[in-house]
């Protein structure tokens, strides 16, 4: 017998483009929000599980919009 996997719940702040972005590629993609964001998270961790990731992640407190 397969033993099922146990989701998680959790919480991100976005600023309302990243969220926009997201909504955006969910829609054109038909598939939920979620989806979308777990996605971003999996291939995150493979990159890192890899070494294409760098820690620590102090380049994230940094805005795509210039610095903030």
């Amino acid at each position: 017998m397969t033993k099922l996997k146990k989701n998680t719940r959790i919480t991100v702040n976005l600023h309302d483009d990243e969220h926009a972005e997201l909504t955006t590629l969910a829609e054109q993609h038909d598939v939920y929000f979620s989806r979308i964001t777990r996605q971003a998270i999996i291939e995150f961790l493979e990159r890192y599980s890899k070494g294409e990731s760098q820690f620590p992640l102090k380049f994230l407190a940094v805005s795509r919009q210039g610095g903030h």
